[in-house]
């Protein structure tokens, strides 16, 4: 397990052993608190990604969806014709979409 919290603080840092070593132990705590929020933070929206791709590949057909109709479905896509309203409500609408994916694999 140190071994894993380590090698957090070097990808994160670049901090040696020893230097995480000499750290004062609240110092150690909170700063692997972050490490461990921002890691999960991170692998959640690679699963949100994964997830809502795996989605819209079986809701279209994965030969029928082109990479454009897939950012189209997430509402990623700006015409000339969207205003910036029409985009951030798109946007919303794609993140509670990619939420409802998460929690039909949380179930």
């Amino acid at each position: 397990m140190i071994d894993y919290e380590f090698d957090l603080f070097h990808s994160r840092y670049g901090w040696t052993d020893e230097y995480v070593k000499s750290l004062d132990y609240k110092i150690y705590n909170r700063k692997l608190a972050v490490i461990i929020e921002k890691e999960q933070e991170r692998k959640s929206i690679q699963s949100a990604s994964a997830y809502s791709l795996a989605y819209l590949s079986y809701y279209h057909g994965a030969t029928k969806l082109s990479f454009n109709k897939y950012l189209e479905a997430l509402g990623l896509t700006k015409s000339e014709e969207v205003s910036e309203e029409e985009l951030k409500k798109q946007s919303e609408k794609s993140i509670n979409k990619g939420k409802k994916i998460i929690d039909m694999f949380k179930k």
